[in-house]
């Protein structure tokens, strides 16, 4: 991200990417979000988040000069990642699921087929 925006670095860049790492490390959970939702941001939802805010070229006259996108700005898109992670996580264990009962349904009728034989 950084060398995207053309930062070098220097203290002050090395301070930003602690606390920013520091911060993505302990992000609680939403009320509306599932039990099992991490406890920190996965690395996918945070590449997204970046890849979000590099692309919005809007927000890149917010950064105040230091051309620095702000914490909270990439901590609330990468919540939303993490809460879009999750739900495609819900949804592959619902498939799941619903194949290994799709597969003892087949096997109980298979069973019943040859039961007639």
């Amino acid at each position: 991200m950084l060398d995207v925006l053309g930062i070098r670095g220097d203290d002050g860049v090395d301070a930003y990417l602690e606390m920013l790492a520091y911060t993505l490390s302990d992000v609680w959970r939403e009320t509306s979000d599932p039990r099992d939702t991490p406890q920190w941001i996965p690395m996918s939802a945070f590449a997204k988040a970046i890849k979000a805010i590099l692309a919005d070229r809007a927000s890149w006259n917010h950064f105040g000069g230091t051309k620095r996108p702000p914490i909270p700005d990439i901590l609330a898109r990468a919540k939303e990642g993490r809460s879009d992670l999750m739900s495609i996580r819900r949804s592959v264990e619902t498939m799941v699921a619903t194949r290994e009962r799709l597969v003892r349904i087949l096997d109980t009728v298979n069973g019943y087929e040859e039961d007639d034989l």
